[in-house]
């Protein structure tokens, strides 16, 4: 009987692994997939659209006349509702949300944070693919419309996504 070689009892094995990890396939995705913009600034929510977009729009809990919560029950954006946090101070342009920064020693209120987390999945490439831009300005589904076109809401959420439509 001849010796074996050291490590020849695991080739079979190797073989065996390697042929049904060639059978794997990838899954298929399926169509239109849109990876959200991971290039806005969060400094930017912080200092502009938490509390001058979402905030005094009543967002999370509604206008006058909204039964039921809004974003904090009706939604599958679910936002915080204000805790009466004070904004935490900036700095920078507000046109120019890649200047925009926290201030040094700024406090982020624990309800900006959970907020801004919330909305990551409501955000497209662009402005225009994104319904945390579209359905508030009524251009897709939404009760009512919250953000008017032309206003300071409006300009400050184009101004996050780096566009002027």
């Amino acid at each position: 009987m001849r010796a074996q070689r050291p490590g020849s009892a695991l080739a079979p094995a190797a073989l065996a692994i390697a042929a049904l990890l060639s059978g794997c396939g990838t899954v298929e995705l399926g169509e239109n997939i849109v990876q959200p913009n991971t290039q806005l600034s969060e400094d930017y929510f912080y200092c502009f659209i938490e509390p001058h977009v979402i905030e005094p729009l009543s967002c999370a809990n509604g206008a006058s006349g909204d039964v039921g919560g809004c974003h904090t029950a009706q939604s599958s954006l679910r936002l915080l509702p204000p805790q009466g946090s004070t904004p935490p101070m900036c700095t920078g342009d507000m046109s120019n949300a890649s200047s925009v920064r926290l201030s040094p020693g700024a406090v982020i209120p624990p309800d900006y944070a959970e907020n801004y987390q919330r909305v990551q999945f409501t955000l497209g490439p662009d402005a225009e693919s994104s319904p945390f831009y579209r359905r508030p300005t009524g251009m897709d589904s939404h009760p009512r419309v919250v953000v008017m076109r032309g206003s300071a809401e409006e300009t400050l959420i184009l101004n996050w996504f780096g566009s002027a439509l």
